[in-house]
Formats: C-alpha cells, structure tokens, sequence
C-alpha cells in the first residue's frame, strides 16, 4: 500500500456483467467505458469532475496479455504503420490523453505510473486465473517507472501525446524483453 487515497479503476463497460462481481462493480464510483471515444467522452469529463482525491488506474492494453490479442495487435500495428510490440499490446491511449488533459487543466495531474508485471512461466502464454492457481509460476516480478507528465502545452494534440506515450511503451517492451538483465 503506497498511501491511502481512493483508488479509481478505468475498466470495460462489460464487467458489471460478470456474474457476482459484475454488481459490485456496476455500484462502484469507477469509470466504466465502452472503449470507443465518441460514446466515452462525455462519462469520461463527468467522471473525472467528480474525482477530487485519489488514483485513477488505466490499463491501456487490457488486463491481461494472451497471444490471441497479441496476434490481433500486431495485425492492427502492420496494418495502420504503427511500432510492433514483442511483450505488450498496442495501447489505446485516447482516453488516457482525454483523462490527462482534464486533471492538468484543473491542476490535479500527477505522475504516470507504469506498473508491470512479470510471471516467468506465462511469459508471451495466456494466463487466466485457473492457470495461474494450478501450475507453477516461475520467478515473478513487478516492474515499477515514474514518469512525469509536461504541465506545459506539449501533449495538448493526441498526435504529440500518442508519440510521448509510444516512447513510454517501447521502453516498456524493452524492459520485458530483457528482464532476466536484472534479476
């Protein structure tokens, strides 16, 4: 526990349709999204207005890497001439643009905190819960960077903001690829 502000979860819309939990977190203060602009914007401003302490916790790739949506992402970087990812998904990273926009121009922005983590034994494989609780892990490890958001204009266009952000997710990538360097 880093301190004891509330925490805020950006998450999919479809989850207060998981049976049991769903309930739970269609109660919930958190920003529940449909992960497409033009329909999230609006709940997106309403929401962060209301947020006057705490974290906001994006996952711009999803919560969980599987080589499906890993295949999926490539396809959509090749087609679109975008940077491929070895270890991570493409991000989507307009709602994290419309959120960091918002808390700047109220004085409210903090760092971007990159937290990752690494499970040995499911490294590039689909790891769902029953997995994860029936086989052995390997070495496990969570890879934490700080960075700090420009207060100045820089990132007010998505176009400089997503280039910003990408620099972010190579590194990201790279520190994956070569997390046994440091262990």
């Amino acid at each position: 526990k880093f301190d004891d502000r509330t925490m805020f979860w950006v998450m999919k819309k479809d989850v207060v349709f998981i049976p049991a939990c769903g309930f739970i977190c269609m109660m919930s203060p958190d920003l529940k999204l449909s992960r497409k602009m033009e329909l999230d914007y609006d709940n997106i401003v309403k929401s962060i207005k209301k947020i006057k302490k705490g974290i906001i916790i994006i996952t711009p790739e999803g919560t969980r890497f599987t080589p499906k949506k890993q295949l999926k992402a490539l396809e959509y970087s090749k087609k679109n001439n975008l940077p491929l990812f070895k270890h991570t998904l493409y991000p989507k990273m307009k709602g994290l643009w419309t959120i960091i926009n918002i808390l700047k121009k109220e004085g409210r922005l903090g760092n971007l905190i990159d937290f990752s983590n690494i499970v040995e034994n499911f490294k590039n494989k689909k790891a769902h819960l029953p997995q994860l609780l029936t086989n052995d892990l390997g070495r496990t490890f969570s890879i934490i960077h700080s960075y700090s958001i420009p207060q100045d204009k820089s990132l007010e266009k998505y176009d400089d903001f997503k280039n910003w952000f990408l620099e972010i997710w190579k590194n990201k990538n790279n520190t994956l690829e070569h997390y046994n360097h440091y262990t």
